[in-house]
């Protein structure tokens, strides 16, 4: 599986060296290689902290001679940071970007800074469900690399079980369970502020359940039928998530949290729960070993909601700057 993954990135990122790096003689050989580095651009959560990109860049370069530079960029401050270096030309040659149908244009486009990837062998085996978010105008400029993800609530069982918490299935049960907590001294619950787009995450995530008690919600939108201030479920949990603030809930200070340090805290048990994907569990554990059996989760209950909602994609590698008389090629890479 490795290898595959390791195959689909050497095949997007020579596409961008020969774009970046070739010459109106293709010269393009060996030794020409092994003078280029590309730059990846991303925001810091923009990667898995497993180092699995960084391993795979090191394979890549182990095989072809190019480096990857890795230019990580803390979360607040990476859409605004790109959106200038795009205007100016300045660019990385590589760009994670979190995109989807309606916004890849504004924030990339891709028709004047990236390459086109239709005719590239993987992007006829994306997911047809996810190719629209990394398209435009029928051309494809990028690939996913991170899975569906499910956005769960993970809680400290120690913590739980020694309170005689059960675990919340609405909202007023989740208030108590975290006022109890509170009354210890523990954080109830780890909000990440500080990382510029964590706090957004119950309001869109539970977006399922704001259809299964309004059928037809998301229709109404996408006809201008409606407006988003007129979804009174979002209002609410809006007001949900606020009240844990101003109840003390998040902490001391949660403004200027970061997911990073909200694992540590977890992990220490100085947080209760935490807002997660599927995975996490064995990254706290790694840093934490006396959290082995101790880490459970549930639906996120903002709202009364107990539907589970599921992200088609999250990040995407888009492909890098065009420079003008400068050809393309494509090479093809074996993933067996």
């Amino acid at each position: 599986m490795k290898r595959k993954w390791i195959a689909l990135m050497m095949s997007v990122l020579f596409l961008i060296v020969v774009v970046a790096c070739g010459s109106s003689d293709d010269q393009t050989g060996e030794d020409t290689r092994k003078d280029v580095t590309l730059s990846f651009g991303t925001h810091q959560s923009g990667i898995p902290r497993t180092n699995i990109m960084q391993e795979m860049a090191e394979d890549f370069t182990e095989e072809t001679g190019i480096k990857i530079d890795f230019q990580v960029v803390p979360d607040a401050q990476w859409r605004d940071l790109i959106r200038a270096k795009l205007s100016s030309g300045e660019a990385p040659d590589i760009i994670n970007l979190d995109v989807d149908p309606l916004s890849l244009n504004a924030n990339l486009r891709p028709e004047a800074n990236a390459i086109d990837l239709t005719d590239e062998e993987f992007a006829g085996r994306m997911d047809e469900e996810i190719l629209p978010s990394v398209s435009y105008n029928d051309k494809v400029y990028g690939v996913t690399f991170a899975p569906r993800k499910i956005w769960y609530v993970y809680y400290n069982k120690r913590i739980f079980e020694e309170l005689g918490l059960e675990i919340p299935t609405t909202y007023e049960e989740f208030k108590q369970v975290a006022g109890a907590i509170h009354e210890t001294g523990v954080t109830p619950f780890w909000q990440a502020a500080g990382s510029g787009w964590y706090q957004v995450l119950p309001l869109f995530e539970i977006g399922p359940h704001y259809e299964k008690l309004e059928p037809g919600t998301y229709e109404k939108l996408n006809n201008n039928e409606m407006l988003v201030a007129d979804m009174d479920h979002l209002k609410t949990v809006i007001e949900q998530v606020n009240e844990f603030a101003e109840l003390g809930y998040y902490g001391e200070n949660f403004i200027s949290n970061t997911v990073e340090a909200g694992l540590d805290a977890f992990g220490r048990q100085e947080a209760a729960m935490i807002l997660r994907v599927p995975g996490t569990e064995q990254e706290i554990i790694d840093a934490h070993p006396d959290m082995e059996g101790n880490i459970g989760f549930f639906v996120m209950p903002w709202g009364d909601n107990q539907t589970i909602g599921i992200n088609q994609v999250d990040q995407r590698l888009c492909s890098g700057i065009k420079i003008a008389s400068m050809k393309k090629k494509s090479v093809n890479f074996s993933d067996g």
